[in-house]
């Protein structure tokens, strides 16, 4: 699970310990404005960070008009956000304030016990899915929405979630297209677009390096991305059967979404029953690639996992 936090505070405070407090649990990884450097600008950063978390952690203490902001940015997504207000902080907007908010007291609460609260209310965020109040973000489908919205040259993955729909998308295909580039040892070819999206793979990567995990891939190794949430069955079927139309031995799947464990399983299965051997990639694989090195290292664990362990 990945935890957004949001504050109007700068700096370390009893919220931002609490969470950290939840990392070795090996469970939570958290994110701040801090882990965004590389985006353009504060509102792109803020906004990649909300696109990219599972839930949203939102501490207020000096009642600051951005962060409410930024809560209702997070409710339009459709992200669960706990709200953590110190007993003194200004009472928060009225819709706000209707809202179940987790009060704490620098006299009575400790790290230990935040820590605590804060565990309880990230379970309920996601294992219930409650609806949360607030304008709708812009459709994914807008046609107007990626002219309007900041541009920014992408450097890194984190950079991909300042987009919605087919503009992530067209970025995603851009980053990891050229971070497999300039591998050593890759030649990269891509689809011909004009023939529809079902007439071949998004890449094809030839690889000319000797590591028995890649070799054992076979050449060349299909690729298929998808940006927004994980691989679908549907989707999952029509890349297959184009891999076994085309003879190939082994497949990526790359997605900045979360792939949910069926598409374990249906890959496991494509082992087993088809001798294809297919691995996949997605954001809580992909977030550490900053550079061609990092991605080849991601490739190898995952080949390394279907060879060695069995697992997808």
């Amino acid at each position: 699970m990945r935890i957004g936090l949001l504050s109007d505070h700068w700096g370390r405070n009893v919220v931002r310990d609490a969470l950290e407090n939840l990392r070795p649990r090996g469970t939570y990884e958290l994110e701040t404005i801090d882990d965004f450097r590389t985006v353009d600008s504060m509102d792109q950063a803020i906004w990649s960070l909300i696109n990219l978390v599972d839930v949203v952690v939102a501490s207020l203490e000096k009642g600051s008009a951005n962060l409410y902001y930024e809560i209702g940015l997070a409710h339009g997504l459709g992200k669960p956000v706990i709200v953590v207000a110190q007993e003194d902080s200004p009472e928060p907007p009225p819709l706000l304030a209707s809202q179940r908010i987790i009060r704490i007291s620098g006299r009575i609460d400790t790290v230990e016990t935040l820590t605590f609260r804060l565990k309880q209310a990230l379970d309920e965020a996601l294992t219930r899915r409650r609806p949360y109040s607030g304008p709708r973000s812009p459709s994914a489908s807008s046609s107007s929405y990626s002219s309007t919205h900041p541009q920014t040259n992408v450097g890194d993955f984190r950079s991909l979630f300042a987009y919605e729909g087919p503009a992530r998308g067209l970025r995603f295909e851009r980053w990891f297209t050229e971070m497999a580039r300039s591998v050593p040892g890759w030649e990269v070819i891509e689809a011909d677009r004009r023939r529809g999206p079902d007439a071949g793979f998004d890449l094809v990567i030839w690889n000319s390096r000797e590591e028995s995990e890649l070799q054992a891939l076979g050449n060349p190794i299909a690729v298929e991305m998808k940006a927004i949430g994980g691989m679908t069955a549907e989707g999952l079927s029509s890349f297959l059967h184009r891999a076994r139309r085309s003879g190939l031995k082994g497949l990526l799947l790359a997605t900045t979404g979360v792939n949910p464990p069926r598409t374990k399983r249906l890959l496991a299965r494509m082992r087993s029953e088809e001798g294809i051997r297919a691995i996949a990639l997605d954001r809580d694989d992909l977030i550490g690639v900053v550079s061609p090195d990092d991605l080849l290292s991601a490739f190898r664990q995952k080949a390394r996992e279907l060879l060695y362990e069995g697992e997808v």
